[in-house]
């Protein structure tokens, strides 16, 4: 579980997931909608900042460790796990900060409830649009239980979101203003019967359901944009 420390304030916290969404273009929405898809990921994600403090972890990764994703926010490994799981997570973030460079298929070992777990790891440099150095994003899969991840599924080095949404069973699609498809994962490729998802882009919902559900599924959207409100 992880430990409870009393000199971290909410307004810390606070300040430190603020930090979060300046990843994403200072757009709250997009926050919220990368950590609902890794909250649906099976393998423990994370984001860290340049300090090697968490500033965003998934369900997958606080049910592990017995504990809530907010409880790590400000939080460090040294903190959180056994001081030699510790030391060998903050000495890999450290390398691929000052090398900039991402490092794949590790294994970090970690005692948890008496019992050593191997993680298989990747674990990426973050940089912000100017190509500066922000952190770490780390994703890791329990092979005790498992099989290694594929190559496919390792794929967070190139684009993360996309990987994720490769990945992610939901349906899931982003719409422009006229509700045109102008993204959509993988599964609502198989559910439209589309060989690639670029085949969905400029297309709207009269090209795939009956005119009548087509309808109404672009008034909610429209009403959606013009009133701001979900």
């Amino acid at each position: 579980m992880v430990k409870k420390s009393e000199d971290k304030s909410m307004g810390k916290n606070n300040n430190i997931v603020s930090g979060v969404r300046d990843i994403f273009h200072k757009k709250k929405d997009q926050y919220y909608v990368f950590q609902t898809l890794i909250d649906n990921i099976p393998d423990y994600i994370y984001i860290k900042d340049g300090k090697s403090r968490f500033i965003m972890v998934n369900k997958a990764m606080a049910d592990f460790l017995c504990s809530k994703p907010d409880d790590f926010i400000g939080k460090t490994d040294f903190d959180i796990l056994p001081l030699k799981s510790a030391k060998e997570f903050s000495k890999n973030d450290i390398w691929v900060i000052n090398n900039k460079k991402p490092i794949n298929n590790i294994c970090e070992k970690i005692t948890h409830k008496g019992k050593e777990f191997c993680l298989s790891s990747t674990k990426i440099p973050l940089f912000d649009e100017n190509g500066n150095i922000m952190g770490v994003i780390g994703i890791s899969r329990n092979i005790n239980k498992k099989k290694q991840l594929t190559d496919d599924a390792l794929s967070y080095e190139n684009n993360p979101f996309e990987a994720l949404m490769d990945n992610i069973p939901d349906s899931i699609y982003f719409k422009d203003k006229k509700s045109r498809f102008v993204l959509i994962s993988k599964a609502l490729v198989k559910r439209f019967g589309l060989k690639k998802p670029e085949d969905a882009i400029g297309k709207t919902d009269f090209d795939f359901f009956e005119k009548e559900i087509a309808k109404q599924l672009y008034d909610t959207e429209q009403d959606i944009i013009k009133t701001g409100k979900p």
